[in-house]
């Protein structure tokens, strides 16, 4: 049946605006930015205090479409197409809005940070089904291109939330060769919106109904859900009242960042005793990432639904659902589709996306780097029983030169969905912008794969030689 495969789809591909300033994983100029891969990092900074007033993240993968002829430099008509074949669709997105994030250095081993977070993930995926744009893609015809399909399987799963973000970070021990330093970071989540579906054993049997050949429905199993906030929505009531409404209510969590760093020093530093902390010949982190889950009550219309009713064809399904335009209507065309229907009631969750993730970063003359970082998730998106999201990066590679004010980085990123992108990103004085695709610059069927970042990063003014910091000890 298409209109369920679709319906995945659609709902996978949303974007809003996570942790995906890549350009700045492993700098000493991230400042309060570093905590979105090690909340040890904030010690590394070469400054008593940064802010980043506004940040905005995204990034995105989909092999089911891709928009032809677009480019940021392309000046076509662009168009949505839809990729043909046989073969497994998915879509995932991650995303981002970063404000106020701010890290203070209370002394030279200890700094504090404090940042909000407006997060959302995105993930769907099916089975392998066979799709061509240029048929007639009504019910009947799909089906008939897919009669030796088994069965038809899909998920998908949204969660959105605020965090409130609380950080700490210490040296633990130091000498002449280096320094161990530890960070926590503790977020106070509360969910704004978060939905998933599952589709299962989704099967026909292949008939001849008259002159023509039919499917008949022989079996479904689905699972599908939403938050309740999203009932409050009213389209006689203001935009404002609405947006009350659906963030009223809302519930409360917490989630925990965990990182700990080693820092090895030069062998022959030059004034040790007035060294900055970003002066280092190479480090070495491990941090436990994003430990949490959103919670989140079931809205009214969500539902448990499985077998099928007697005499079910394919081709009767185009008419049921055709004109459905609410949440209430599409249910009762599944009522008269499924052997057993039932709502769902009481709470879900959404997990994190959790994972450890391993960053090396080496000192090289005149300003110049290399960072190594490796992400290691904890969880599948495509678990049937439980619902997840995660990061989109598996290994990325950065080369960079930076100072305090410029940068040019060149991260080179492998995706969990074997994706290889090159990307840019560039640093002048506050700004700091990239692009995880470069394909978006100069190809013509890039996009949606990619994404980019943007900040505003206000820092403190460097000590002069005298007040340089002292390399982090402790007593």
């Amino acid at each position: 049946m298409r209109l369920p495969i679709i319906a995945i789809l659609s709902f996978s591909t949303i974007t809003g605006f996570a942790q995906n300033f890549q350009a700045l994983h492993g700098s000493p100029y991230a400042g309060s930015m570093g905590t979105d891969y090690n909340p040890a990092a904030a010690l590394n900074m070469p400054y008593k205090w940064d802010l980043t007033i506004l940040g905005l993240q995204q990034k995105s993968i989909t092999n089911a479409f891709y928009i032809e002829n677009a480019g940021l430099f392309t000046t076509d008509t662009a168009y949505v197409k839809g990729k043909n074949g046989y073969f497994r669709r998915y879509a995932h997105a991650s995303n981002a809005i970063n404000l106020f994030h701010f890290s203070y250095r209370i002394k030279e081993d200890k700094a504090v940070s404090f940042g909000i977070n407006l997060r959302n993930y995105v993930h769907g995926s099916t089975t392998p089904f066979y799709w061509n744009d240029t048929l007639t893609n009504d019910a009947l015809t799909f089906m008939q291109n897919n009669a030796q399909t088994p069965m038809l399987k899909g998920q998908a799963q949204t969660s959105s939330w605020v965090e409130y973000n609380l950080g700490y970070s210490q040296v633990l021990k130091s000498n002449e060769l280096g320094r161990w330093q530890a960070g926590v970071q503790l977020h106070i989540m509360q969910g704004i919106a978060g939905g998933f579906g599952r589709l299962d054993n989704i099967s026909f049997q292949q008939q001849k109904v008259g002159n023509t050949t039919d499917f008949l429905l022989t079996d479904t199993y689905g699972r599908y859900g939403y938050s309740k906030n999203a009932d409050a929505l009213d389209s006689n009531l203001s935009t404002g009242q609405n947006i009350r409404n659906f963030l009223k209510g809302n519930k409360l969590s917490l989630g925990l960042d965990l990182g700990i760093e080693y820092v090895r020093y030069y062998e022959d530093p030059v004034g040790n005793s007035t060294s900055s902390p970003a002066d280092y010949d190479w480090k070495i982190g491990v941090s436990l990432l994003d430990i949490g889950k959103n919670r989140f009550e079931y809205g009214k219309e969500s539902a448990i639904v499985s077998g099928a009713q007697p005499n079910i064809y394919v081709s009767q399904l185009e008419n049921k659902f055709t004109n459905v335009k609410s949440a209430s209507a599409f249910n009762d065309s599944v009522r008269t589709v499924v052997g057993h229907f039932d709502t769902l009631r009481g709470t879900f969750s959404i997990n994190n996306p959790a994972r450890m993730l391993i960053n090396i970063d080496k000192s090289l003359p005149n300003n110049f780097y290399v960072n190594a970082e490796l992400q290691i998730q904890f969880a599948s998106t495509r678990t049937p029983l439980r619902l997840n999201t995660r990061e989109l990066s598996v290994l990325t590679v950065t080369p960079r030169w930076e100072t305090k004010n410029l940068g040019v980085y060149l991260p080179v990123q492998y995706t969990t969905e074997a994706n290889l992108w090159v990307g840019l990103g560039l640093k002048a004085g506050p700004l700091v912008v990239g692009l995880h695709n470069l394909g978006w610059l100069f190809g013509r069927n890039s996009l949606p794969n990619g994404g980019g970042y943007i900040g505003i990063q206000i820092r403190a003014k460097q000590p002069k030689e005298r007040d340089k910091w002292l390399c982090p000890t402790t007593k």
